[in-house]
This record gives C-alpha cells, structure tokens and sequence, in this order.
C-alpha cells in the first residue's frame, strides 16, 4: 500500500511496516536534507522512498481548500505538495502537521498521525488586528487601518 509521508514522519526516524510502499515529494527531501538528515535519506531513496511530482490539477484543489478554511497562510509550499499528492494517488498520509491534517479532513484524505493524537475537528482560520481588531480572511502581515501585526484565529469548527 502507498502511503505519503511528510517531512516530520521522515524526521522522527520511526521505521515503517516493510510492505508500506513510501512516496513523497521533492520538497520533503529538500527539507530533510537541510536539517542534516542526508546519510539516511540517501539510504531510503535507495531502497523505500520514491519521489513523485504532484499534478498542477491537484494543487489547485488543495490551494482551493486551504483557502476555504484559512489554511492558506499557514501551509508551506512542501505541505502544498504533500497534500496534492496524497489527493493525486488516493494515498493516506503520514502526518503530526495540524493544518496538513485539517486540510486532509476537508478534501477526504486519510490522515495518520505519528506522535500526536490529531485532530477531532475541522477548523476555519481567520486573522485579527492585534491592535484595532479589524478580522481579515488573509494573513496580510500588517493591518491596513493600524499597521499592527494580525493573529490568527479560529472562527469555526465542524
């Protein structure tokens, strides 16, 4: 069974059942490469990681959802990735990432997290003025009325 890991599923250094066939994305690599985690990346490339590149179509549904709930601003292009191929092979992933989990729940995907207990519900994030409270949909950094930083917040569930 193929199963998509994210960076911190490869960054615990958990061994994986012999019959999970891994994929992730180049991005993942890039990532556990810059931590120093090289010697052991390039002994899984050898013999249980695959890379794949997820379509341009499956990173729009994932920009689309995380837009929807707020993500958008809190995903980093390597989670973009990991999410689209997930939806792209109808694979599970393996993730302790919140806003990879979140957005999971939303486009259908099963999400197994490692360490963490993950997440129970699906939340929406908006973004409020630290200074006169004005609410954005977007982390826009600075507000537009005061200049001060913005926050995020969860404005709903499901």
């Amino acid at each position: 069974m193929k199963y998509v890991l994210d960076t911190t599923a490869l960054f615990n250094s958990k061994d994986f059942p012999l019959d999970y066939e891994i994929v992730i994305p180049q991005g993942v690599l890039d990532e556990l490469i810059r931590w120093g985690l090289s010697d052991r990346v390039k002994i899984l490339l050898g013999v249980r990681i695959q890379i794949n590149l997820p379509s341009d179509e499956s990173r729009g549904k994932v920009r689309a959802a995380a837009e929807k709930t707020g993500d958008i601003d809190r995903l980093s292009p390597t989670d973009t990735e990991v999410l689209s191929l997930a939806l792209e092979l109808g694979a599970p992933l393996i993730s302790d990432d919140y806003s990879i989990q979140n957005l999971s729940r939303v486009l259908g995907l099963n999400c197994i997290p490692m360490e963490q207990k993950g997440i129970k519900k699906i939340f929406f994030w908006k973004y409020r003025c630290r200074g006169c409270g004005k609410e954005y949909d977007r982390d826009i950094k600075e507000c537009l009325i005061c200049g001060k930083t913005l926050r995020p917040f969860k404005y709903k569930s499901e």
